[in-house]
């Protein structure tokens, strides 16, 4: 097939167009790029001249030798810059470790290190010597701290449950208020409409007011509880020793809140005053665990009781009211209760509503007044 002439010349001149654009396509792309990838070899190479004595292993130490020196990684770069063999310098840090301080201290000694220091010769923190006059003291348990021990280690034995909840003290208070003003002279605390209040919730639920009994089956489990007829209620009081008393309030059931106030007064002073009877200590059905300073605590049952009231502090806290028709959080006196309760002889739904009753009592002065007997 044979082509014109002017095919064989477009031809001819496409060829030469394409030679040409390749050209400037390598002298544009590909050069720049080539010139500056040898740079970069050029200044990598230069790099390496420079810190080539820092890299070079010195002398004829080897790497395996150098690995058995216990250091760190900054040590090791210091020595091999400040030319110093890291295996000829004695480390005197924690179990032989070379330090900075080693190997400028060996390159001011002119490559002389002290001597490591031996077990005999290490270091050890001096004690304190005793103040002069003062002894160890062996303490014996004796009198209260010695039967509080015992009832303890017999209350961890009892699988028991806490419930806890906030009482509204606001109205109790203020009844409380108005009477201090109508009667200067007397002194009265919110402690006896609580005991009282427990009191009457005991006659609804009289096994808050029970003893377990030691009647076992034949596989030793507590099978019976004694129900008391007297409300034999302990409160706690700590002593100046630091000792924790349980003095009891008897008969609460047949008194008025003025003169479990009284009683309360008396038993607190003899207790403080160690002049408690063995009577005052013995007999408690129910317990009320009152430590001021702590916003709630979950005190241990003290056996064979079948439960403990512990009772917190008060504090100031918003509570959602309506007021005229208008919703808003009225700052509210408010009280932290908590129960624990013997398990065996007490489920949990009896133990919330033993103390539903006595939150009724409390927040609702008019309920306790109809209560009493």
């Amino acid at each position: 097939m044979k082509f014109a002439k002017s095919d064989s010349l477009s031809s001819i001149w496409k060829l030469a167009m394409m030679c040409m654009s390749r050209k400037k396509f390598i002298k544009k792309r590909l050069l720049p790029k080539l010139q500056l990838k040898q740079q970069l070899l050029k200044r990598k190479k230069q790099v390496r001249s420079l810190f080539k004595d820092c890299l070079e292993p010195q002398e004829t130490t080897s790497h395996a030798d150098e690995d058995k020196v216990y250091t760190t990684h900054a040590v090791r770069l210091l020595a091999t810059r400040m030319k110093v063999d890291i295996t000829k310098v004695v480390g005197t840090g924690k179990r032989g470790r070379v330090t900075k301080e080693d190997i400028f201290t060996y390159v001011e000694t002119g490559g002389k290190s002290p001597a490591a220091p031996t077990s005999a010769q290490r270091v050890v923190p001096k004690q304190e010597s005793p103040v002069a006059g003062k002894k160890d003291k062996v303490v014996k348990l004796t009198g209260a701290k010695l039967e509080m021990l015992k009832n303890m280690t017999n209350a961890l034995s009892i699988p028991h449950y806490n419930i806890q909840d906030l009482f509204d003290l606001t109205s109790l208070l203020n009844a409380e208020k108005k009477y201090l003003a109508a009667n200067p002279k007397q002194q009265l605390s919110h402690m006896p409409f609580i005991i009282k209040a427990f009191s009457c919730a005991m006659h609804e639920l009289p096994v808050f007011n029970a003893l377990t009994n030691n009647t076992r089956d034949r596989e030793g489990i507590i099978v019976e509880y004694v129900e008391k007829a007297e409300h034999n209620i302990a409160i706690t009081v700590v002593t100046k020793d630091g000792v924790i008393l349980r003095p009891n309030l008897k008969s609460v059931q047949r008194k008025t809140i003025l003169q479990i106030n009284e009683e309360l007064r008396e038993l607190t002073d003899r207790a403080l005053n160690s002049k408690l009877t063995q009577e005052d200590l013995t007999g408690s059905t129910f317990t009320i665990s009152s430590i001021e300073g702590f916003l709630t605590s979950s005190p241990l049952i003290n056996p064979p009781e079948t439960a403990i009231i512990g009772v917190g502090r008060t504090r100031v806290m918003g509570k959602h009211q309506i007021v005229k028709g208008v919703s808003k959080f009225v700052p509210r006196e408010m009280l932290s209760m908590s129960i624990s309760c013997d398990h065996r002889m007490v489920d949990g739904a009896t133990g919330a509503r033993f103390l539903g009753i006595a939150k009724q009592c409390i927040e609702n002065l008019d309920l306790l007044m109809l209560r009493l007997k």
